[in-house]
């Protein structure tokens, strides 16, 4: 060899800096895309929370119009006369304070045509009975009852029509036969002075009226609610049921306000806000809606910072990779001169040429070590190109995916070992896919199985079936019947396991089925007793299948041998839950 033709490799070749600087661009593009994909999943939760608290607004609203319609129903019943006896008896049928949390009472209002008769026979019934503030209105609409009275005192024998939104709704409401509220007002009992609204619905002497004149002349008073908008929300929308918080405006006048530094969940730099307006039985309520820490904390995702920090990690490994072959290079080199000036100085190839040849043996075996991960990243690369340079981002994401379903699988099979290996005896139950369960469970054993040639059959697995559980509970359940099939067929000829997960009317069916021939009859009826097994003496406590039934029963469900199956089959029963109720829930 013509040693002065070679030349020393002095700096990383230009082709390592092109695959560096590919693999970064590629993590960069990788990252900014999971960024964006994670931010538009959490955008579809805010909205939906944000949503969910509106609709639970609107629906709560409606109960308390079906409250005052049924105050109505009862006064024609009397006559349009309803006296305080027969009205109390009402009020406390409705038991209030559980069945409408956030309502202050309930009461009427007549429309008072003939003042000093109407005072007069008050007054025959509670001589303390007095009408104020007086006012230059023609129309009087005192409160006559409102219950309970002992917080709502003040306001009886208040005539509404003294102040300006309570009277304009009441006309509002006389005039459309429909459940109207006031615009912001502070009622007289409430001794904090926190906004408030009267909610009125309205009731007519005689056949119900069809024009706009006859609903003024046959209109003979109003039932009516009074609110603490506070306090509607306390009973509503308790903040610990949410993730988001609320400013509820009445055009200028602030009702509610959660958007603001003196309340803990606030969030100076919310992920996401939001504006909504809605009709409200005659107002105009705009809810002005923000993220709050607490959301922050409950969906930030490190998907991205993982998918950055594992492609620079990469980078930076490919850099030292390239580096230590460079200087690997300079010293084969600067050693191959040495030797070489050596043998022509002394002329004796004959003793250097074993050296040489286990010099090449090695280089030859670290060649080799290093171009298995090499030829497999240079293919990548060369992939990757390729998909790039036809700007084929959907494949080129998909390799990419590869790479972090095997970062994500060990993280999700620790985080699962954690999660089962801690006491969940405090948990409360949530929504879970019924499908996540499974797939969770088969993460933790699957390699066991796969080790001893079980085959794993996941069929008819419904991706719509919910349930509401504790997740650590129903996946023990699972694990406890995946480790007796296992141990029940694992020394068989062609051992199989099938899961399935159906929907049964309102019932969700999760069924493990393995290539065991049944269980015997004789033992069918003793089979999820406490401390029964059939396993030899040391390898099993009888108490597996036990605990599995007193979880499943816990959850409202049942646990069953299908003793109708040609092979062993167990079924977990739960209760589902209804896919047009959970509209909005987290699964």
């Amino acid at each position: 060899m013509n040693f002065s033709k070679v030349k020393e490799a002095k700096n990383l070749h230009w082709i390592h800096w092109c695959i560096i600087t590919f693999s970064l661009c590629l993590t960069l593009f990788a990252w900014k895309v999971a960024k964006d994909q994670a931010y538009e999943k959490i955008k579809v939760k805010f909205n939906r929370e944000a949503d969910q608290a509106i609709e639970l607004l609107k629906e709560r609203m409606e109960k308390y119009e079906d409250a005052l319609w049924s105050g109505v129903a009862l006064v024609k019943t009397y006559n349009d006369q309803v006296d305080y006896k027969t009205w109390l008896k009402f009020s406390n049928s409705l038991n209030i304070d559980d069945k409408y949390p956030g309502i202050n009472g309930i009461g009427v209002i007549y429309n008072v045509t003939n003042f000093d008769s109407y005072l007069k026979d008050q007054k025959n019934h509670r001589p303390n009975y007095s009408v104020y503030p007086e006012h230059n209105k023609k129309e009087k609409f005192p409160i006559t009852y409102i219950e309970p009275l002992q917080a709502n005192n003040k306001a009886v024998g208040l005539d509404i029509a003294h102040e300006k939104n309570r009277y304009e709704a009441a006309i509002k409401a006389r005039d459309t036969g429909k459940a109207q509220i006031t615009g912001q007002i502070f009622l007289v009992q409430d001794k904090n002075k926190t906004p408030g609204f009267l909610f009125y619905a309205p009731f007519y002497r005689g056949e119900a009226p069809t024009s706009l004149e006859k609903r003024r002349q046959q209109f003979a008073g109003m039932v009516y609610a009074p609110f603490v908008v506070k306090k509607l929300m306390e009973g509503t929308l308790a903040k610990q049921k949410r993730h988001v918080g609320l400013r509820i405006n009445d055009n200028k006048n602030v009702l509610y306000d959660e958007n603001n530094p003196s309340h803990k969940e606030y969030d100076p730099s919310p992920l996401f806000t939001r504006t909504s307006k809605i009709n409200f039985f005659g107002r105009e309520w705009s809810f002005d809606i923000r993220s709050t820490v607490d959301f922050k904390n409950s969906y930030k995702t490190n998907t991205p910072l993982v998918i950055l920090i594992g492609g620079i990690f990469i980078d930076v490994l490919l850099f030292l990779l390239f580096l230590s072959l460079t200087r690997s290079s300079k010293r084969a080199y600067r050693y191959a001169k040495k030797m070489h000036k050596k043998a022509e100085e002394q002329r004796a190839l004959v003793v250097n040429s074993n050296k040489l040849a286990a010099l090449g043996e090695m280089a030859g075996g670290v060649a080799h070590e290093i171009n298995n991960p090499l030829a497999i990243i240079s293919v990548h690369m060369l992939q990757l190109r390729t998909l790039l340079t036809k700007k084929d981002t959907e494949n080129a994401l998909k390799l990419c995916d590869n790479i972090d379903a095997t970062v994500l699988r060990i993280s999700n099979i620790v985080k699962s070992m954690r999660k089962l290996s801690r006491d969940s005896s405090k948990d409360n139950f949530e929504i879970f896919y019924v499908k996540e369960l499974i797939e969770d469970c088969l993460q933790l054993c699957h390699e066991k199985f796969v080790s001893r040639g079980i085959k794993l059959y996941t069929q008819n697995i419904d991706d719509s079936l919910i349930i509401n559980c504790n997740k650590i509970q129903i996946s023990q359940v699972m694990i406890n019947l995946l480790n007796n099939a296992y141990d029940a067929i694992c020394e068989s000829p062609d051992p199989w396991i099938k899961i399935q997960a159906i929907k049964n009317g309102l019932t969700a069916e999760i069924i493990f089925t393995d290539s065991g021939q049944g269980i015997d009859q004789d033992i069918q009826d003793k089979i999820l007793n406490p401390f029964f097994t059939t396993k030899p003496l040391g390898l099993g406590t009888g108490i597996g299948l036990s605990i599995s039934k007193t979880i499943v029963e816990n959850h409202s469900g049942r646990l069953i041998l299908d003793a109708h199956q040609q092979n062993t089959s167990f079924k977990i029963i739960l209760p589902r839950v209804v896919e047009s109720k959970t509209i909005g829930v987290g699964a």
